[in-house]
C-alpha cells in the first residue's frame, strides 16, 4: 500500500469522485468540483492509498490554515474495511502535522438515529487512533456533528470556524457565483414541476455553501 500527497492526476479524479460517492451519504457530501477546485487552489489537500494495482482504497480530504488542519472527509473503500487502512491514513496525517492542532466531525451520537450503532464504532475508532471528544457541537450542511481534536493539542469550535471560514472564501471565478436565479417556468398555476425546480434550486445551493 502506497500513501500519496500532491495534486492527483486526471485518472486518479475519477477513482477519487467513485470512491467519495460511494463512500459518503448524499446529506453529507460537498459539491466535488468544489472540493477539485479548493485543491487547485491550494485550500484543499487529498492523501490517496492506492495498492500495487494502482486501486484507490482509501482517501483523506482535508485542509490546513496556519496551525490547523480540518479533515473533511476520511474515506476506506467498503470492501477493504477493518484492515487497518483507515488506522494507517490517520498515523500519516497525524505524524506529517506533529505541531499543528488537527480536528473532524463525526455524526452526533443521536440515540434516536437509525444507524445510531455505527455512530458509536466511528467515534471509537477515532479515540482509539490519536483523537479526543472536545464535548463540543458543530453544525454544517444543516447536520449536527461532534468535534473531535488530535489528543496531543486541543481545538474548540472557533478553531473549526476560523479554519472552515478560510475555505469557502469565494474569489472571483464563475465556478464560485451563486447561479442567476432561475426564469420563471411557464407552466400552470400551482404546478408541482415549477415548485420542484424551486425546492432543488434551494438544496443544490445550501449543499455548496454549507
Amino acid at each position: 500500500m502506497n500513501i500519496h500527497g500532491g495534486f492527483p492526476k486526471t485518472n486518479e479524479w475519477e477513482k477519487i469522485k467513485k470512491l467519495y460517492f460511494k463512500v459518503f451519504p448524499q446529506e453529507e457530501r460537498l459539491d466535488f468540483e468544489l472540493l477539485k477546485a479548493k485543491a487547485a487552489e491550494g485550500k484543499g489537500s487529498i492523501l490517496t492509498l492506492f495498492d500495487d494495482d494502482h486501486d484507490l482504497k482509501g482517501m483523506i480530504y482535508y485542509s490546513q490554515y496556519k496551525k490547523i488542519i480540518y479533515i473533511f472527509y476520511v474515506g476506506i473503500d467498503p470492501e477493504c474495511q477493518s484492515k487497518g487502512y483507515g488506522q494507517m491514513m490517520l498515523d500519516h496525517i497525524l505524524k506529517q502535522f506533529g505541531d499543528s492542532k488537527i480536528i473532524l466531525l463525526i455524526e452526533e451520537l443521536d440515540a434516536n438515529a437509525h444507524n445510531i450503532a455505527q455512530r458509536i464504532r466511528r467515534k471509537n475508532f477515532y479515540l482509539r487512533n490519536g483523537f479526543a471528544d472536545s464535548g463540543q457541537l458543530a453544525e454544517t450542511l444543516g447536520l449536527k456533528f461532534e468535534l473531535l481534536h488530535c489528543q496531543r493539542l486541543a481545538a474548540d469550535i472557533e478553531d473549526y470556524k476560523e479554519i472552515k471560514n478560510i475555505f469557502i472564501v469565494r474569489p472571483r471565478s464563475p465556478l464560485f457565483q451563486r447561479p442567476p436565479p432561475t426564469p420563471p417556468q411557464k407552466t400552470a398555476k400551482g404546478s408541482g414541476r415549477q415548485n420542484m425546480e424551486r425546492s432543488s434550486h434551494r438544496t443544490r445551493d445550501s449543499a455548496i455553501w454549507c
